[in-house]
């Protein structure tokens, strides 16, 4: 067993990978995809503010084109100088397959678009690619407070299911 943890893309730094390897860490696993909106890095501290009705989960920014083998050995070298090793990269962003994902018209064209990730994860050696396929996350979701009492958080959408 080892001690990894994962980093959203604006905390992918050489400074929270020491911290990673101050606190035990041996492996990070890197969340690409940037679920939050956040407007500029400087802005990142609220890194997962799913506790708040005006911010969270939704609509990603995804990036104009799927990820290269460039930027991955990028990553994987800036993991890797810090003494880490990248162990995983996780979810594609929904904008690069949400017909594969519901079985819409361009299903086919982002099956290749996968493909495609895939063979670059593998060309830079980066790590295992991860995805999450739940439904909450492909069917809608709302921001609600049932579980604690004074923490907003995310929940299926009865009218979208």
């Amino acid at each position: 067993m080892e001690l990894g943890i994962g980093l959203y893309r604006h905390l992918l730094t050489a400074e929270n990978f020491r911290f990673a390897r101050q606190i035990g860490c041996t492996a990070v696993v890197a969340h690409l995809v940037d679920y939050y909106r956040q407007p500029a890095p400087a802005q990142s501290a609220d890194n997962q503010p799913v506790d708040r009705p005006e911010g969270g989960w939704g609509i990603t920014e995804k990036s104009p084109r799927p990820w290269t083998t460039a930027e991955l050995i990028a990553l994987r070298n800036s993991v890797e100088a810090e003494g880490l090793r990248l162990h995983a990269i996780e979810n594609f962003d929904p904008g690069f397959w949400y017909d594969v994902l519901l079985d819409g018209p361009r299903r086919a064209e982002q099956m290749e678009v996968l493909k495609g990730i895939v063979r670059s994860v593998g060309e830079a050696r980066a790590a295992r690619p991860g995805w999450s396929t739940s439904r909450r996350c492909t069917r809608g979701s709302r921001t609600s407070v049932p579980a604690r009492r004074t923490r907003w958080s995310s929940a299926l959408e009865p009218s979208r299911r």
